[in-house]
């Protein structure tokens, strides 16, 4: 199983926006989406304009199919406005995980 943690700070008093746009353009697809087996959107607790994508794939090339949807291709043109700095992503293999199925190789 493989990750990816997108991390992205946005302008001042504008997280719920953005909330409300991925809701609108991704939450849909994603949960239609058999590349995603699990998701989470994580809203900073000590930085109100923080919002995180904890995202798990089967195989490393599930993020680059999920990345040329159309849906996110829109949401990324209505929240480019929105960030203050560019998004980070973090790539990783899961060792260990649980209630998802993973232990330790």
């Amino acid at each position: 199983m493989h990750s990816v943690v997108i991390t992205a700070k946005l302008q001042p008093g504008t997280r719920d926006r953005a909330v409300a746009l991925w809701n609108e353009h991704l939450a849909a697809a994603d949960l239609a989406n058999e590349d995603i087996i699990h998701l989470a959107l994580v809203l900073d607790t000590e930085d109100a304009d923080v919002m995180r994508l904890v995202e798990f794939y089967a195989a490393p090339e599930g993020f680059d199919n999920v990345m040329q949807t159309p849906e996110v291709a829109s949401f990324v043109e209505a929240v480019g406005p929105m960030l203050a700095d560019e998004p980070s992503f973090s790539r990783g293999k899961v060792d260990w995980t649980k209630n998802l199925g993973v232990t330790s190789s």
